[in-house]
């Protein structure tokens, strides 16, 4: 989708700086904040919508509607002023998406076919809902771990498809992978250019310069010190990811087909990078001083930027809840669900996940 997206820009038909409203005829997104919406904002998820729930999977395809009748009928709430606060948006991918249809006058699956898969020979790859019959031999099937044994799940379809609704191969998405390593390019084809890549591996938004952020599309971060863009893919019964590592020219895909994926997908990341981009360097902080005076202000329940504030889903909000808890000396636990992490304080009210070297910050008063 955000390929799509800065094709467009590169193009010279969309600007990503100014109001989203002058792309749009059908429906038009509300006012609010004295702050429009603009395509960085998309694509950076800072847009300041609410969250969607309900709707975001569809056991069938009769619940597949336009984009166009999908956002007109459901376009989320704005409750932040853009450009202050990322919450991951399927509904603000989706409208990105749409706004392409809009510039190029294709159907985004149209689109996606004869700008992205047909350039870069992706041939079992498809974006269509359902998968066409040529391909439809060749999927894999999700699974969900009921009763103690596994259960086979049926398709998952994603009515707002730019927002994911991608089946692929692991060889097609290494092709496309190598494009991007290769600055758009692929054998005698080109996406996209070189300096509209490099604006996708380029931080555009973050919370804090001392943490990773977003890019043109790419979520941006960095394992054992490698920088890495990347970007993942999850709906009930499947957990993928795509990471790249630009400076190493190395990527990596992996698509997990059962609901206890994501677990696996993360463990699967920290041996990678511990295995081939190990760490050079033995972080050792002791507890820093005036950490119990800095404990008392991050101890207790945190919700996430991500959430639902205006219809009944929000009740959703109550199983989502993050919990900060006292640990060792100079040490959190942060308890989400059943999982326990721990984090060392490196900095004041910056901290360093033992584990994986993630980091976590917090800000105190206003964001």
């Amino acid at each position: 989708t955000w390929t799509t997206v800065m094709q467009q820009i590169e193009a010279g038909k969309l600007n990503p700086e100014v109001d989203l409203n002058q792309y749009l005829q059908a429906f038009k997104i509300p006012a609010g904040f004295d702050k429009p919406v603009t395509m960085n904002h998309l694509m950076t998820h800072s847009a300041g919508f609410e969250d969607r729930i309900i709707g975001l999977f569809a056991r069938g395809p009769d619940r597949l509607a336009p984009l166009e009748t999908l956002l007109a009928s459901d376009l989320p709430a704005r409750i932040r002023p853009p450009g202050r606060i990322a919450a991951y948006s399927n509904h603000g991918s989706a409208l990105a998406g749409y706004i392409v249809e809009q510039l190029s006058g294709m159907k985004w699956e149209e689109y996606v076919g004869r700008k992205i898969l047909q350039p870069l020979e992706m041939t079992a790859t498809t974006v269509k809902q359902p998968v066409p019959n040529h391909l439809k031999e060749n999927l894999a099937h999700g699974y969900a771990w009921e009763n103690g044994r596994l259960v086979q799940k049926g398709f998952e379809y994603v009515p707002l498809s730019p927002a994911g609704a991608a089946s692929a191969t692991a060889g097609d998405m290494a092709r496309f992978m190598i494009a991007f390593l290769q600055a758009g390019r692929l054998g005698e084809e080109r996406i996209l250019k070189e300096p509209a890549v490099r604006r996708m591996f380029t931080t555009l938004f973050t919370h804090d310069p001392r943490l990773p952020g977003s890019g043109s599309g790419f979520l941006l971060n960095r394992f054992n010190g490698e920088e890495v863009a990347g970007h993942g893919g999850d709906t009930f019964y499947f957990h993928s990811m795509l990471l790249l590592l630009p400076d190493r020219d190395t990527g990596l895909f992996v698509s997990y087909n059962s609901d206890q994926g994501s677990r696996a997908r993360r463990d699967l990341i920290r041996l990678f990078f511990n295995r081939y981009f190990p760490s050079s360097v033995e972080e050792r902080h002791p507890a820093l001083q005036g950490f119990e005076q800095r404990l008392a202000k991050i101890t207790g329940t945190f919700r996430s930027t991500r959430r639902v504030e205006t219809t009944i889903a929000k009740i959703a909000e109550l199983f989502s809840t993050v919990r900060i808890r006292p640990g060792k000396a100079g040490e959190i636990e942060l308890h989400r669900r059943s999982e326990v992490e721990f984090w060392k304080e490196v900095q004041p009210f910056v901290f360093r996940n033992k584990k994986t070297g993630e980091k976590l910050l917090f800000k105190i008063g206003d964001p």
